[in-house]
């Protein structure tokens, strides 16, 4: 289950999930997936009664602790998306998705992270 935050639509079963890590330490690609479910209400996970979040199910097939795929390079392999955004659940672009799974694919083969 993983919380989309105000996104309440757009995600379908197998859609690709990745997780961008941001923040003072490594900046990077650290997890991927697939969507299992579309997007629905449960219980946000901050445990206050009556406070729901928007979640999808996803199926990991990749979660590391440091980016596999730093986002110096993903800057110069994906053309087109922006990696530096100010909010959570943003959607590749449909012109940098092939780029995106092609690179990701390619630094895990070559065993990064």
């Amino acid at each position: 289950q993983w919380n989309t935050g105000s996104r309440r639509g757009g995600i379908t079963p197998g859609d690709h999930v990745f997780v961008l890590q941001q923040g003072a330490g490594p900046r990077g690609l650290v997890a991927q997936g697939y969507a299992t479910s579309e997007i629905y209400q449960a219980p946000h996970w901050d445990g206050v009664a009556g406070h729901v979040g928007n979640y999808v199910d996803v199926a990991w097939t990749t979660v590391r602790h440091e980016p596999y795929a730093d986002i110096v390079d993903l800057r110069i392999a994906v053309d087109g998306m922006n990696w530096a955004p100010r909010q959570s659940g943003l959607m590749v672009p449909q012109h940098a998705t092939a780029a995106l799974l092609q690179f990701s694919a390619l630094m895990l083969e070559q065993g990064r992270g």
